[in-house]
């Protein structure tokens, strides 16, 4: 049987919480969070629509006759268009650029691609129920409203991923390659407060493993209803293996046990 205890993480009852690729994750949700205020700064401020309205109400001056208002207006609204179709013409290419670099950095992967067209649909159904004085702000509100919300999603199963592939080899030493992938998996949910003990209690960290070999042969054997025992046909099990009020991971069934003493294990979790 593996030594269950001989791993650092598992000898001070420190909880990872908060580190690694949690905090990467962290790193992530600010990024897109930071790209959003962007996309929202390159939009065209009121400040300058009315410059660019003076602008081209200035262009539109006849030095040679005097124009009537109207004349005049007219004019100012075809070159204000022009004006204002460029500046937003260039916010668009912005925001695509913008777009293209959250890509990368998210893997360029068909998921974040979908994410982009979602939002898209997104945003042409529901965009008049979003902030904006015009359909364009409009449409921009909806569009990187629901594309953070896709994208964040999918950096969450992604991140999860990551971490339980990092969780395994932490513990490859300690459990067999069959149960590691499982055992991982109640490791990371841990860490990010998703299991809780039969009194509703989130469980915060685990002591160790209960022994099982290659071939699944298990430290414990049931005797009642979540009640477990030392198994009989297991040699080797030493005293200080297993202490009195500490929590153990069963590879096996990714259930978590707290020792009990005089060789009997509780089930806590599920």
């Amino acid at each position: 049987m593996p030594n269950i205890l001989k791993r650092p993480m598992f000898k001070n009852g420190s909880s990872a919480q908060g580190t690694g690729v949690t905090s990467g994750l962290d790193k992530q949700k600010a990024m897109i969070d930071y790209v959003s205020k962007l996309k929202k700064e390159a939009q065209p401020t009121a400040t300058q629509r009315i410059g660019d309205f003076l602008t081209a109400f200035g262009a539109t001056a006849d030095p040679t006759r005097v124009q009537t208002l109207g004349e005049a207006l007219g004019g100012a609204a075809r070159g204000f268009t022009a004006l204002s179709q460029k500046r937003q013409d260039r916010a668009d290419k912005y925001n695509a650029i913008l777009d293209s670099q959250l890509l990368k950095m998210f893997g360029s992967d068909a998921k974040v691609t979908a994410a982009m067209t979602n939002a898209k649909e997104f945003a042409r159904v529901n965009y008049k129920k979003f902030p904006g004085k015009t359909d364009k702000e409009k449409y921009n509100a909806a569009y990187t409203s629901k594309f953070n919300e896709l994208l964040s999603k999918e950096r969450a199963v992604t991140s999860f991923s990551e971490k339980v592939l990092k969780k395994q080899k932490e513990i490859e030493e300690d459990v067999p390659v069959t149960f590691r992938n499982q055992t991982a998996k109640v490791l990371v949910n841990i860490e990010e407060g998703k299991i809780k003990d039969k009194t509703g209690q989130a469980i915060s960290v685990v002591d160790g493993f209960i022994g099982v070999s290659d071939s699944g042969e298990s430290d414990i054997i049931m005797v009642g209803e979540g009640q477990f025992t030392l198994n009989p046909k297991v040699k080797g099990i030493v005293s200080g293996t297993y202490i009195t009020g500490n929590k153990y991971i069963d590879p096996k069934t990714g259930s978590i046990f707290r020792f009990e003493g005089n060789k009997k294990f509780r089930r806590v979790y599920p």
